[in-house]
């Protein structure tokens, strides 16, 4: 039997959560991963693509706009559904 030892250091952020939580647009985040100010996502599925949480982060730092709107949605708690 497998048993992890360390938890991944990342979690994956699919695109609606991605544009709500940042408050920039499918379009605005399109032009961002164009001009490679934004890491493009990778595919997790035949339809569905994400980014890992510590690339996003990372990002983030470059950005200090993007960052501020990021820092604030992480405060605040998630909803659970």
């Amino acid at each position: 039997m497998f048993v992890a030892t360390n938890p991944l250091p990342f979690r994956f952020i699919r695109r609606a959560e991605l544009l709500r939580t940042l408050g920039i647009s499918r379009s605005t985040l399109e032009s961002l991963i164009a001009q490679g100010d934004f890491p493009a996502p990778f595919k997790i599925g035949a339809r569905a693509v994400a980014w890992r949480s510590n690339e996003v982060e990372a990002a983030m730092q470059a950005m200090p706009r993007l960052n501020d709107a990021y820092q604030r949605a992480q405060a605040m708690p998630r909803a659970r559904g």
